[in-house]
């Protein structure tokens, strides 16, 4: 088992009086308040120049973002125009052809050339593909 150490260095007299140690007051620091004009003073040209380069550079982004936006909304709005006009044309386009489909059948022409006295010639009929 483990057994304590017997160490004679913390044997106490209790015989001896007590002695009061000295008070002794603490040092009373007093602090400076500065103004914020003097604190101004202290910043160097150096970090007056770097501030006033961020606070610019954050201004001309700000700028060239609503910029930037207004310029993608004219130009969606210029292809929104663009493609209405091509989707009339396009419909257009469908609707004069079935038109001519439908004024070129067959069926239509013969009866057309009936009406004007034509007659149809077996011999001249060819079929083309």
């Amino acid at each position: 088992m483990a057994e304590l150490k017997k160490d004679e260095s913390y044997l106490y007299d209790y015989a001896t009086p007590l002695v009061a140690e000295p008070v002794t007051t603490p040092e009373v620091q007093i602090e400076i308040v500065e103004f914020p004009k003097k604190k101004l003073r202290h910043i160097t040209f150096l970090e007056k120049a770097v501030a006033t380069l961020v606070i610019v550079g954050t201004l001309a982004l700000a700028f060239s973002t609503i910029y930037l936006r207004n310029e993608i909304t004219k130009v969606q709005e210029n292809i929104t125009t663009v493609q209405t006009s091509i989707n009339q044309r396009t419909t257009n386009i469908d609707q004069l052809q079935q038109e001519k489909t439908e004024l070129s059948r067959a069926d239509r022409i013969k009866e057309i050339a009936e009406k004007l006295g034509l007659t149809l010639k077996e011999d001249n009929i060819r079929n083309v593909k």
